[in-house]
């Protein structure tokens, strides 16, 4: 879990970039299982109106950054914020989502994407986290 906590360091943001979390993108809709014959899983997201007072602790995509989490201008400058994944949304079967019960994970895409095997960013938090 280390490897992919952000709390705002440039020295952990990276560390992150250095590929712990990559973020690939492909045109292919297909599940791909590999030799563990992973169960497809799936996430159900509903319509949900945030109000501006909101710390969301559920899964969701959106365009807007939520509270809980004030992105720094370094990550902003090369990334959009895409959503969120709350790990008690997430089945927990071998070794458990996030590992951990109310981790949150972020996700966020390249704004210019050059390489689709590097197109964004995924980090988790434990707590609220303040980037300025």
């Amino acid at each position: 879990m280390d490897d992919i906590v952000y709390s705002g360091d440039d020295a952990e943001l990276d560390h992150l970039k250095s590929g712990f979390t990559r973020v690939t993108l492909t045109d292919i809709s297909k599940l791909c299982e590999n030799s563990n014959n992973l169960v497809p899983q799936y996430l159900e997201l509903k319509k949900t109106q945030l109000e501006n007072s909101d710390y969301p602790t559920f899964s969701f995509l959106s365009n807007k950054i939520p509270n809980g989490i004030v992105a720094c201008e370094k990550l902003m400058h090369e990334y959009d914020f895409i959503g969120q994944l709350y790990s008690s949304d997430i089945p927990v079967h071998d070794g458990g989502a996030l590992f951990l019960s109310d981790a949150i994970g972020y996700l966020f895409l390249k704004k210019k994407i050059d390489d689709f095997n590097n197109a964004g960013l995924f980090f988790c938090s434990n707590g609220i986290i303040i980037l300025t």
